[in-house]
């Protein structure tokens, strides 16, 4: 490598004493390369250090990118800031994160295998699996500053990227109109991202027809070429681990044979060795990033020399920082919306809440769009400025819904309710603007089915009503310590009216009346006896979830508080396998219901998080029916009336009181699995917790569990060893899928 930089250094000092009347221009050509192009950082580090003034840029796909966040102005130090806080799961997800999702939205949110989104009586297809949400948005704040710029040549650095016609195949060289265009076409590759609309075409990666643009770089008059490639060549189908990987061989097909061509007009070509990456490895970003910098390292003397070569035939100084446009905010002057078609515009300004003559900065923006992306009516929905005076302009909302119906499809097994088949349609704005309605089965032994539908209203859309109807078939065990003495095998059915104020994305507050209606035929030795009861309840409630994602989540709380009182509360036994006849009787009282459940997870670090639980449930007036107690036991929540609580099974504790606290850990092994460790206490069967001694006769209780477990997004996986010293039994749980 010595050998070589001597060679090259010694040629560019004879060149440059040659040419002692003008100074060069340098170009820098950057490659495309999907997650391996965070190694262009690295060499942009070394080009900083060295104080070379780069004069022309050119990337294609992730090149693009890096190249053109250097043109507007950033430092390569802090595009690697940047680089490494991005969420690439996020990014590349295709979807709302779990966290931003609308409360009453994730009810349903990613809990399925398989979900297809019609239109009509028809499969709605698209031209990729991403719509890049989060990718506009993180574009639109990042290039910000130069919000105002629509000749890339006027940035800091002149810049140019390449697409590819999707009509033609032939390449589309970008240096003209939104830059947030330019980079999501460059970099859509085919089958993972949709094309992008332009002109009467559509764009597509150009890494199909030039992956390294040094053809470019000479024609805007580079004399002088570094090129960063990427790409060491086609992939053996072994070497091939995503749909991402997949898709860039694909497109790579083509450019393969123009790469020796680009590569032969490099003054110096650097090849960082990513021969054991690919494509697709965002999981090792920070270690693409360390060799990018040790690469930097290497060729940092062949930059300095070359800096220093051309500053003594003319002194034009490289301006590290200093260079990128102040980000400042925008007074919006106007407002327009680009692309709805089944819903009004005022329902989407509504949501995002931007006001004519308001000043917001890009962060502001942001938030707001993604707040209306996470309401789950669009596919997409992002903005550009076309700017009017200094810091003023023209706010344009992009916006397309979501395929009015989805089919969703989930697989199940759970220790408790045994295997399922869950079937779900959902509608939106089947009955009004702003509705969403489902149907849901679940079908198996313990077969569930669900009818829902909500509206939202108000100004902001932050209040909604919600009608829904359930119905589950469910075998409740009850216990004497661990031996089961029979079960109620059951009907229960749930009406409930709830009017609901939402006080952000994440937390509600609401009042549900509810009809309950369940009917019961308990198997108790030889014998059978049947029966039904009923009651109407009223309830106030509090809701809060912010969760990072449903299963195995990192980080963020869930808590739910609900005060019920029950009433016409009416029983009926059917005693005729006793010759006694039936027994009907109603109670005065009201059911008054308690129940507080808290989960908090903290990350410590990408690979541990603490977690604790807390739970408090008191009922009184119960009459010791044990459909108006809680049930106690198990990890997941399968049923209502249902806590948690390791050690023991679902519902071996059948309780009208109950204070618990737990403790976990949880840790990522490799890749997306984990190990958990959960412990927890508590004391049940007390009176009211307001009179003296009402703790005298409570039992005590506790559990620990260890489990392993993988987030598979389509099919969660996990399987548990549980053991309480109450009954000195150690338990297995297993829950594979999705909960009803």
């Amino acid at each position: 490598m010595n050998k070589y930089l001597s060679i090259l250094l010694f040629f560019l000092c004879f060149t440059a004493t040659t040419h002692a009347q003008q100074r060069a221009k340098v170009g820098l050509s950057l490659s495309g390369g999907g997650a391996k192009g965070m190694a262009h950082i690295g060499i942009l580090k070394a080009i900083d250090k060295a104080g070379l003034k780069i004069d022309y840029i050119t990337g294609t796909s992730m090149g693009s990118i890096i190249g053109a966040m250097y043109a507007a102005g950033y430092s390569g130090e802090k595009i690697e800031e940047i680089a490494g806080q991005l969420d690439w799961d996020k990014l590349l997800s295709g979807k709302p994160s779990f966290y931003d999702v609308n409360l009453y939205e994730k009810q349903e949110y990613e809990n399925s295998a398989l979900t297809i989104p019609f239109e009509g009586s028809k499969p709605a297809l698209t031209t990729g699996l991403i719509e890049s949400e989060e990718i506009w948005l993180q574009f639109s704040e990042i290039f910000f500053p130069v919000k105002d710029v629509k000749d890339f040549s006027q940035f800091n650095i002149p810049f140019k990227c390449i697409a590819t016609d999707l009509s033609t195949g032939d390449a589309v060289v970008l240096d003209k109109g939104e830059l947030v265009f330019a980079l999501r076409a460059s970099m859509a590759i085919p089958g993972v991202f949709p094309a992008v609309p332009y002109n009467d075409t559509e764009l597509v990666d150009g890494g199909i027809i030039r992956n390294f643009p040094v053809t470019d770089l000479k024609e805007m008059g580079a004399d002088y070429v570094i090129g960063v490639n990427l790409f060491a060549g086609l992939s053996h189908a072994s070497e091939l681990k995503s749909a991402v990987d997949v898709m860039y061989q694909i497109t790579n097909y083509r450019d393969a044979a123009d790469l020796v061509k680009e590569k032969a007009l490099c003054n110096l070509l650097i090849e960082p060795p990513l021969t054991e990456y690919t494509a697709g490895s965002f999981s090792d970003v920070d270690t693409i990033m360390r060799i990018g910098n040790a690469m930097g390292e290497i060729y940092y003397p062949y930059f300095k020399h070359l800096a220093d070569s051309l500053n003594a035939i003319e002194n034009i100084p490289h301006q590290v920082e200093g260079r990128l446009p102040e980000n400042k905010s925008i007074t919006v002057d106007s407002i327009s919306v680009i692309g709805l078609q089944r819903t009004s515009d005022e329902s989407l300004l509504h949501i995002l809440d931007v006001e004519k003559g308001e000043t917001y900065s890009a962060s502001d923006l942001n938030d707001k769009f993604r707040r209306a992306y996470a309401g789950l009516n669009y596919a997409y929905t992002y903005y550009v400025i076309e700017p009017s005076e200094e810091n003023h302009g023209v706010l344009k909302c992009i916006a397309k819904e979501n395929p009015s119906s989805h089919l969703n499809i989930g697989l199940s097994y759970h220790s408790f309710t045994n295997a399922g088949v869950t079937v779900g349609y959902s509608w939106r704005n089947l009955i009004n603007n702003q509705s969403y309605s489902l149907a849901k089965a679940s079908l198996s032994e313990n077969w569930r089915v669900r009818l829902l539908h909500r509206q939202l209203f108000g100004d902001k859309l932050n209040r909604g009503l919600q009608l829904s109807m359930e119905s589950d078939r469910l075998n409740i065990p009850i216990y004497e310590d661990s031996q089961q003495l029979y079960q109620f095998k059951g009907i229960f059915n749930n009406i409930n009216v709830e009017f609901f104020q939402l006080l952000n994305s994440q937390s509600s507050i609401g009042v549900v009346g509810n009809y309950f209606f369940n009917s019961f035929n308990p198997s108790i030795s030889a014998t059978t006896l049947k029966g039904n009861l009923s009651r109407f309840s009223v309830n106030a409630n509090f809701k809060h979830n912010s969760l990072d994602r449903r299963n195995l989540p990192r980080s963020g709380k869930n808590t739910e508080l609900k005060i019920s009182a029950g009433f016409s509360r009416h029983y009926k036994y059917d005693l005729s396998a006793f010759n006694a006849g039936d027994s009907t009787f109603t109670i005065s009282k009201p059911l008054l219901k308690f129940k507080f459940k808290h989960d908090a997870y903290q990350a410590l670090s990408s690979r541990w998080s603490l977690f604790e639980n807390i739970q408090a449930g008191y009922i009184a007036n119960s009459e010791d029916i044990v459909f108006d107690g809680f049930f106690i036991g198990g990890i997941q929540q399968v049923y209502n009336n249902q806590l948690n609580f390791v050690g023991f099974q679902d519902a071996q504790i059948t309780t009208s009181s109950i204070m618990s606290f737990g403790l976990g850990a949880q840790y990522k092994m490799v890749s997306e699995l984990y190990t958990l460790l959960r412990a927890n206490i508590g004391i049940t069967d007390f009176d009211n917790p307001f009179k003296k001694n009402s703790f005298d006769d409570a039992t005590f209780v506790s559990g620990a569990a260890v489990s392993v477990a993988y987030y598979f997004s389509a099919l969660p996986i996990e399987f548990s060893f549980m053991y309480s010293p109450n009954i000195d039994k150690l338990y297995t749980h297993i829950n594979i899928g999705f909960a009803f």
